[in-house]
């Protein structure tokens, strides 16, 4: 895995398993659960252009390997490089709320 910053939250290859990755000691394990348990916190009240790549991530909590870790690595280099990124909350006079991150919008009704 090269290093740096991403510009986007997943690599291409997050939904892809690697069978032959070697599980993560009971320690890694445990700081794996602990960043995915941040980032499911962050994706839910500030940043919503990462809830792809975090709901990929709790899923796979219970037994982690080597290539989630690094997907997870990928995930926290994409946040780093864009942590001064704004959220913009809006609300049209119809009730439809606004979300603006990174370039993505997103759109609810409003109750």
């Amino acid at each position: 895995m090269e290093n740096g910053y991403k510009n986007n939250a997943a690599p291409l290859n997050l939904f892809k398993d690697a069978e032959d990755s070697a599980e993560l000691d009971e320690k890694k394990q445990e700081e794996y659960h602990t960043i995915t348990a941040k980032t499911l916190w962050l994706s839910q009240r500030s940043r919503p252009d990462i809830q792809v790549a975090t709901g990929y991530h709790c899923t796979r909590v219970k037994c982690p390997n080597a290539d989630d870790w690094d997907k997870l690595k990928y995930l926290m280099q994409y946040l780093w490089k864009t942590r001064f990124l704004p959220l913009i909350i809006g609300m049209k006079g119809d009730g439809v709320f606004t979300i603006y991150i990174d370039g993505e919008i997103a759109e609810d009704k409003a109750d």
